[in-house]
């Protein structure tokens, strides 16, 4: 087949192309494979960050992380428990009294 003149292309050049796509997906699925199996077999351990921040908790903080008040004893200035808005909801639950 010939294309622009003087470049030629074979059909056996071709099909070489078409299955370049398929060797290296295939080579890719292999490695994948190959690496789970080493893990799975030598029982490796992957690890996502340090083992320090393993020890490191939400609570620990001076912060209601819900409110963003400060907190004293577990409770925070509004009276909320650790992780918990309360006063909000007791706002809207007094607006809907009121509606009635």
């Amino acid at each position: 087949m010939v294309i622009g003149g003087s470049f030629t292309v074979s059909m056996k050049d071709t099909t070489n192309f078409l299955y370049q796509p398929v060797i290296i997906i295939s080579l890719l699925s292999l490695l994948v494979n190959l690496f789970c199996f080493f893990v799975i077999k030598f029982n490796l351990k992957i690890s996502k960050g340090s083992r320090e921040m393993e020890n490191i908790s939400v609570y620990d903080k001076d912060i209601n992380p819900a409110t963003g008040l400060p907190m004293i004893n577990g409770m925070d200035s509004a009276g909320n428990p650790c992780g918990s808005d309360f006063s909000r909801h007791h706002q809207d639950n007094m607006s809907w009294e009121q509606q009635k």
